[in-house]
């Protein structure tokens, strides 16, 4: 059996994927696998990366490298939970097609896995990441309470949580939460709402390493995701928490989905709305995303959002609104520039 599988669920982006690989080859040593899941691009993966770079062609004979094609495009999440059904080796590095990979990331994560090896509750190991950086030598988080604390510390230690080139999964903790993951797949991060219910099976233990150790770097992508669906309604999404919990806590876990922009949320759906001549759509998903936000935001927030919410009724003032608002801040406006280009092009 394997000791590590370096997996890559990917769409559509075959050149950001061989890069990816290249960076990949030098580091593969004995007892690490890499596999690619193509969700069924239109490029066919295996055979663009074969023909591109004789040394993968080389590492796929040698079975140090494996693609495997879905049939069909099963979407973002399924595509990500996959990686927990296809991995036949203890660890597994869930690993993004773009992010910048360090030059010693397996031998890093290796290292870890041996520090770690006779503590056997461990199910996760969580890198350091910018802003989000781990004292030296680590700590761990010992219940879902721990967790739930570490998570609401700021929106960057939630983000470096649900960052998926950041984290190393012990698969035999996982195979009984799969269903979990599959559960909610509209949230996009069904790989954290897994890790919630293992910490809340298990109770107490050292079950998540936080390491002080860097692996990769997130790259921002060139065109960004619907900041709408994915953050607002996707990460934001009704859940259905069944854990043992104070009212506090439990608040508090479902304020750490909330780390967006509320406005930001608004323009994409204003703006994906609008691209379909429909502003019924905007005011239905908007007031969806208000509802689930609600326990999230102060007073003063949801009162902003309701004021969103009459401007959808008034679309071209809204529009002339965003116009000034791009004018006078630089920032705002390459978000929604990129709203734009998205949702109008």
């Amino acid at each position: 059996m394997n000791n590590l599988s370096v997996i890559i669920p990917s769409y559509n982006r075959p050149e950001k994927l061989l890069a990816t690989l290249m960076k990949l080859l030098p580091q593969i040593v004995s007892g690490v696998t890499v596999k690619v899941i193509d969700n069924c691009s239109e490029t066919h993966y295996e055979t663009y990366c074969a023909k591109s770079e004789p040394k993968i062609e080389d590492c796929l004979h040698e079975g140090k490298i494996t693609f495997i094609r879905n049939k069909y495009n099963v979407g973002v999440s399924a595509n990500l939970m996959r990686t927990f059904e296809i991995c036949e080796s203890e660890w597994m590095w869930l690993l993004s097609d773009d992010d910048d990979i360090a030059e010693n990331a397996i031998l890093i994560i290796l290292n870890e896995i041996n520090l770690l090896k006779n503590e056997r509750e461990v199910a996760f190991i969580k890198f350091s990441s910018r802003g989000c950086e781990a004292e030296k030598g680590g700590y761990f988080i010992k219940s879902l309470n721990n967790m739930i604390d570490t998570l609401a510390t700021s929106k960057v230690y939630f983000n470096s949580f649900i960052f998926t080139s950041n984290g190393v999964y012990r698969i035999p903790h996982f195979k009984n939460h799969i269903e979990i993951g599959y559960q909610s797949l509209h949230t996009y991060v069904p790989h954290l709402m897994m890790l919630l219910h293992y910490l809340d099976t298990h109770k107490e233990g050292n079950m998540v390493f936080v390491s002080d150790k860097k692996i990769v770097s997130y790259v921002v992508p060139e065109m960004g995701y619907s900041y709408g669906f994915v953050a607002g309604l996707g990460v934001g999404a009704f859940k259905n928490f069944a854990f043992n919990l104070s009212r506090s806590q439990y608040l508090k876990l479902e304020g750490v989905f909330f780390p967006h922009n509320d406005f930001k949320v608004a323009i994409d759906l204003f703006y994906y709305a609008r691209s379909r001549s429909n502003m019924y759509v905007a005011r239905k998903l908007f007031a969806n995303y208000y509802v689930q936000s609600k326990s999230a935001r102060s007073i003063i927030s949801r009162l902003t959002m309701k004021t969103f919410m009459l401007f959808f009724y008034m679309p071209n003032v809204f529009d002339r609104m965003i116009g000034m608002l791009s004018f006078i801040s630089p920032a705002l406006d390459r978000h929604i520039s990129e709203i734009k280009k998205r949702n109008l092009s």
